[in-house]
């Protein structure tokens, strides 16, 4: 099970500098673009969202290294701290995007961002960059 807890916050220089001084050790930095799917007839983020239980995200996600196919699915009715998550390795973008659309997803947006990753003891930290976020 993988638990997240997101903010956002005014300076990443600001956080960076504390986990150094938490004694944090930086583990890696890399591109990650995230090609979220939903069903071909939502159009709003209010039909997108995960909020019942069973409810998911779909994305195919690049990276520098590799191309996966993953789905996170919500366990607890308004819980977006834990979800369970599948996923795989594909070695093909475009089929993979083509199967999704053949079987009723489309893209519904596109997150293009840089992660630096640090870790301190059993947990990694992600400080993330998306473009067009402020």
């Amino acid at each position: 099970m993988e638990i997240e807890i997101r903010a956002f916050v005014d300076s990443l220089d600001k956080i960076e500098s504390n986990l150094r001084k938490l004694n944090a050790k930086f583990d890696s930095e890399e591109h990650i673009i995230d090609y979220y799917f939903c069903k071909k007839g939502f159009n709003s983020f209010d039909q997108v969202k995960m909020g019942k239980s069973g409810s998911y995200g779909l994305r195919i996600r690049k990276t520098d290294d590799k191309l996966e196919l993953n789905c996170k699915v919500l366990e607890k009715h308004e819980d977006h701290n834990a979800f369970i998550e599948h996923e795989i390795i594909v070695s093909d973008f475009d089929k993979m995007k083509l199967i999704l659309e053949k079987i009723g997803f489309k893209v519904f947006c596109v997150l293009d961002k840089k992660r630096k990753t640090y870790k301190i003891d059993d947990c990694s930290i992600n400080l993330e960059d998306i473009k067009g976020f402020k």
